[in-house]
């Protein structure tokens, strides 16, 4: 409907009655309407169907949960199409509700050629009522610097224009700080966030009314390569099974599924299995919408959810000088011969103790478009503790993360999951540079970063064959295990409809010859900083 309303050149006025339904997780692709929405033309806007998730609390066995249709013994029913809002019934928001708020906000801050652009969206109010508040952050999660800045004179519906020194430092001025403080950094942001200067009847003073994020001219300086700790590497084969240790790095491989069998740090276990290639997601709402042709029927035609080794080779190379190499193809798919991937996994572990795995899948047969390519590793319960470089704090995916500002975020494996009534697909983030998962036990944690490029990641107590089978949240059985899913590509979510396929083509994961992906694992002790370590590694050549 969007690329749709756009290609007509009709001067009617149009008000949608329904562009973006709130199923589950949902509501992708709502940027590309509000891009259209702000443009000069006829399309006014619309509305998203609809404000909250229909259900009844209903107690069975103890439990508490919200009921939908046919938990009555109600026949017929219309099942969960009611469970389709922006909040829960408790008015608690669901994630899309940030990225509503966001796109709808009523003012807007832009920067081009040194020069500031501040819209004010309001049609009868200036902006008085709002403090603007800005910070300077570096990748690393370090706020260089922070101010504020007054255009309460603004008037309703106006755009100003104003130079970027009568706002914010120059950026000389912010470079030399960063040289003074020794920090060292490859982007940096500017935030500024428009707050209630006052409490009203509906918020407190502080809320934030209004926020942006503006990536700041790349600033070019050479990073004294560190110097990294290295040892011999140990080697121990026995039946089925290799061990490489290094430093305080033990990893194990089973040579006969060419799967990490484990990796301990510090003398304690953090992986028990993985990484395996996963290009499956649990359903959600709109990947069942459209039956025979939606993507959860077709992504089951092809048992992507159930990959199974067809074929493994192995092979290994150590160079005693330098690192240690195993070279793994798979074939995955359906017993007994049913080919879908060709997967070639390349494990190298260096004399730092750190692990490399450089991937190329590559489809058999012509498959639908996928959810993901990524690889899933299940880690050890102890790693409770989230920390990330990338989009957040807030669930997001490619066609709903404009309101997920990039940062340092913190947060827990149980913390990440989203209660979504009808379980599925949740929690992502996107844009990482790295992610970590930390011990509660020891402090300690393993550092998971891509080489030179972003990647999603999402990290649950609950397994994606879980998230599917289960109807309602208080059926999920929680695992102690971490599962951590690890993704070059994520499908968008779609949102237009829950009835038919709804992925905007941008957002899709084409058919390709092949998919690469590689990332690198390394523990970090506990008086570490993570990102020191991911300095580290982006430092090595392997």
């Amino acid at each position: 409907m969007c690329y749709t309303l756009d290609a007509k050149a009709d001067h009617r006025p149009i008000i949608l009655c329904e562009y973006s339904h709130a199923m589950g997780n949902s509501n992708g692709g709502l940027s590309d309407y509000w891009e259209l929405f702000r443009e000069e033309n006829s399309v006014q806007g619309g509305f998203i169907w609809d404000w909250v998730d229909q259900a009844l609390l209903k107690t069975d066995n103890g439990y508490s949960f919200w009921a939908y249709g046919g938990d009555f013994g109600d026949e017929p029913n219309d099942k969960q199409f009611c469970i389709n809002g922006l909040v829960f019934p408790d008015r608690s928001p669901h994630p899309a509700l940030s990225e509503v708020k966001f796109l709808q906000q009523p003012v807007s801050i832009s920067e081009s050629q040194n020069m500031v652009y501040i819209k004010n969206r309001y049609d009868f109010t200036t902006l008085d009522h709002l403090n603007f508040e800005w910070c300077i952050l570096l990748d690393s999660g370090t706020e260089l610097l922070h101010g504020q800045f007054d255009v309460r004179e603004l008037q309703a519906g106006s755009t100003k224009s104003y130079k970027w020194s009568d706002l914010f430092p120059e950026i000389y001025v912010l470079l030399d700080s960063t040289k003074t403080k020794k920090l060292k950094f490859s982007r940096w942001f500017l935030n500024v966030y428009g707050v209630l200067s006052k409490k009203t009847s509906w918020a407190d003073q502080g809320f934030i009314i209004t926020k942006s994020q503006i990536l700041l001219p790349v600033q070019s300086f050479s990073i004294p390569k560190r110097i990294h700790s290295k040892s011999t590497l140990k080697i121990t084969k026995s039946l089925g099974a290799l061990s490489v240790c290094s430093c305080d790095s033990s990893y194990s491989f089973n040579l006969v599924s060419g799967t990490l069998d484990n990796f301990i740090f510090q003398g304690e276990k953090h992986i028990t299995r993985g990484p395996e290639l996963c290009v499956w997601r649990a359903p959600t709402d709109n990947d069942k919408g459209g039956g025979f042709v939606s993507f959860a029927h077709r992504w089951q035609g092809f048992n992507l959810h159930n990959l199974q080794n067809l074929d493994v080779d192995v092979r290994c190379v150590h160079d005693i000088d330098r690192d240690f190499e195993l070279n793994i193809v798979q074939t995955l798919g359906s017993p007994p011969n049913r080919a879908v991937f060709k997967v070639f996994i390349r494990y190298i572990v260096n004399q730092a103790g750190h692990l490399t795995v450089d991937c190329v899948i590559e489809p058999v047969r012509k498959v639908p478009p996928l959810p993901r390519v990524g690889f899933l590793l299940e880690c050890c319960p102890v790693l409770e503790v989230v920390n990330w470089l990338g989009r957040g704090p807030h669930e997001n995916y490619p066609d709903r993360m404009s309101s997920a500002f990039f940062g340092h975020f913190s947060s827990t494996v149980d913390e990440m999951h989203v209660p979504y009534i009808v379980p599925s697909e949740n929690g992502a983030r996107q844009q990482v540079s790295w992610v970590s998962l930390g011990s509660k036990t020891s402090g300690a944690a393993t550092l998971f970063c891509s080489k030179g490029s972003l990647f999603s990641f999402s990290a649950s107590h609950y397994s994606d064959a879980e998230l599917s089978r289960s109807n309602h949240q208080h059926q999920l059985v929680r695992n102690e295990s971490v599962y951590l899913h690890l993704d070059a590509m994520h499908m968008g979510l779609g949102g237009d409809c829950s009835w038919f396929p709804c992925v905007h083509p941008k957002h899709l994961i084409p058919a390709m010859d092949r998919f690469g992906f590689n990332f690198k694992l390394a523990g970090v002790k506990r008086d570490e900083d993570a990102h020191t370590v991911f300095e580290r590694l982006s430092d090595c050549n392997t």
